[in-house]
């Protein structure tokens, strides 16, 4: 933006300035997600939500302003991410690690993104039985 600025007893004496104004992306941060030890079983299990721990700003994420996408999907399949936001472990997941990456960026701000990672390890399979 350019304006004009001149003494009002000497308006001959002016002066011209040029100004610019800079909008940038809140500091957005989404945190590392790590679920203790589980023991898996023979249906889906909701573990956490990854918005619970991510920022915007300082102050908590509110999921319908972020777009949610997976980076890097867990290579077995057995870890997922909802839409909502809600990390699901699927049925029958043996031992082992599973980890995905995912990424949210503002929905005003496209271009301001981060990413985090979710990680849950499985100890073994229950025996449990339905009584």
């Amino acid at each position: 933006m350019e304006y004009k600025i001149c003494e009002v007893n000497n308006p001959t004496n002016c002066d011209s300035v040029i100004s610019e104004v800079v909008v940038t992306g809140g500091t957005l941060q989404a945190n590392p997600d790590t679920i203790g030890s589980i023991v898996g079983i023979n249906q889906p299990t909701t573990l956490i939500n990854v918005f619970a721990n991510d920022t915007n700003n300082g102050l908590p994420v509110v999921a319908n302003t972020m777009n949610l996408s997976v980076v890097t999907a867990d290579p077995t399949g057995f870890l997922t991410l909802n839409p909502d936001g809600t990390a699901v472990l699927g049925a029958n997941a043996p031992a082992g690690i599973y980890e995905l990456i995912y990424q949210i960026c503002e929905k005003l701000n496209p271009a301001n993104c981060s990413s985090a990672s979710i990680k849950v390890t499985v100890t073994g399979q229950c025996t449990c039985r339905n009584l």
